[in-house]
């Protein structure tokens, strides 16, 4: 669709994130909504098990911070287009 309007894709890299969350409840509200497409899937009587579980593993193999946050390492694809 972007080369129907014109667009091309000049550069597409993938660039490490680092985010800070407010601890196990941080990481859940982050998980609850971004993860948004992959929660929808699981029934809605499960979700919020499965929220905590994954929150749960996550924080077992990455533990809290002194100050009680959750840093996590992403990655996000960036684009730049060339019109």
């Amino acid at each position: 669709m972007a080369a129907q309007m014109g667009f091309k894709i000049n550069t597409l890299r993938l660039v490490p994130k680092d985010a800070l969350y407010d601890g196990a409840a941080g990481l859940a509200v982050w998980l609850r909504t971004t993860w948004l497409p992959f929660v929808q899937r699981v029934p809605e009587n499960l979700r919020d098990a499965f929220i905590a579980a994954v929150t749960r593993r996550y924080i077992a193999k990455h533990p809290l911070d002194a100050a009680g946050q959750c840093m996590c390492a992403w990655s996000v694809w960036k684009s730049r287009p060339n019109a």
